[in-house]
């Protein structure tokens, strides 16, 4: 059953984390502290001060059970044998992201900065290993690679030889990139395998992977979610499927268990539910369809009168055979056809 766990009065917690082993549950943000919870007892262990003082926005377990964490400042790694937390400096930046591996979790935070005909993505991290950092520079004009500071990082394995590293900025731009899983996260495994889109018009908020690895949802400030076709994006004539219609900026995104739906949350608290298997969305209208009745059969009138204008007779249900073959898969047709009616 749902359970309220003891926490700080009027704090908020960015961030959560589960440790491997399912025991504990490690919350953090704005808190002085890091609190420590056990996940199946449903109470608090304890809290561990965040000292120097810092705000948290990302943390992870490593295999040992250790936890590390990022904040704007600093790093933290806390060794549970020693019941000690150290702390190393890092870039200012609030972007982070944990990349669990064999030996754990590598903690990054990444900054962008805009230099004279250049782009940098800074990227610090913190491992068992120790910290790194590493840049990486795009060329070209202020219109080209002037992205804006970076405001989402994510980063999902698709499978056993490609990862996909997605950057989102301020600007509304998206950067895809595609890196080798057993090599370098970062660099592009290819000469061609760093794509950058413009879908959206205010900050990327979020960002989540199906969990089958083949989809991506985007959420932004301007008040829209963009799903993303992880096999086809690169397609020159590819264009997202845009959920729209919330109720004002989108800040949060998931994928339900099944992957059927996307779960949108808006800055007002509103939640919202998009079916995004297009065989079940094209049920529904074409149900819609049966449901209007007069209204369909005019809407059919009017799309007749402009289809023999043009030389060409559709019905408004139809698609090309192209975009029937996207959606649903080859079409069970005994000859060829540029059309196809979805609704029967």
């Amino acid at each position: 059953d749902p359970k309220e766990l003891p926490v700080q009065q009027q704090v908020v917690y960015n961030t959560l984390a589960l440790s491997p082993d399912g025991q504990r549950l490690l919350a953090a943000g704005e808190s002085r502290d890091f609190h420590v919870f056990s996940a199946p007892g449903r109470r608090s262990i304890g809290t561990i001060t965040v000292e120097p003082s810092d705000e948290i926005f990302s943390v992870g377990f490593t295999a040992s059970g250790d936890f590390m964490a990022s904040g704007f400042d600093h790093f933290y790694r806390y060794d549970s044998e020693r019941k000690e937390l150290r702390d190393y400096r890092k870039q200012h930046s609030n972007r982070s992201m944990v990349i669990n591996g064999p030996r754990g979790g590598t903690i990054f935070s990444v900054q962008g900065k805009y230099r004279e005909y250049a782009y940098s993505l800074s990227i610090d991290s913190l491992s068992v290993a120790g910290t790194g950092r590493q840049e990486i520079n795009f060329f070209g004009t202020p219109r080209e690679v002037d992205y804006g500071p970076v405001s989402k990082v994510d980063y999902e394995r698709l499978n056993d030889s490609i990862a996909l590293l997605v950057v989102g900025f301020t600007s509304g731009r998206i950067m895809f990139i595609e890196t080798d899983a057993g090599g370098d996260r970062f660099l592009p495994r290819t000469a061609d395998a760093r794509k950058e889109f413009k879908q959206h018009q205010a900050a990327i908020a979020d960002f989540a992977f199906s969990r089958d690895g083949k989809k991506l949802a985007v959420a932004s400030y301007d008040g829209t979610v963009s799903v993303w076709d992880l096999q086809r994006y690169a397609d020159p004539s590819y264009q997202p499927v845009i959920l729209d219609r919330h109720s004002g900026w989108v800040l949060s995104v998931a994928f339900a268990h099944n992957d059927e739906f996307v779960i949108s949350g808006c800055q007002d608290g509103s939640l919202y539910f998009w079916n995004v298997d297009p065989v079940q969305y094209a049920k529904f209208l074409c149900q819609l369809l049966e449901q209007t009745g007069s209204a369909a059969r005019e809407q059919q009138l009017k799309l007749e009168s402009i289809s023999r204008k043009s030389g060409h007779l559709r019905a408004f249900d139809e698609l090309s055979a192209e975009d029937y073959r996207r959606y649903f898969g080859e079409a069970e047709l005994q000859r060829v056809t540029r059309q196809i009616r979805v609704c029967e």
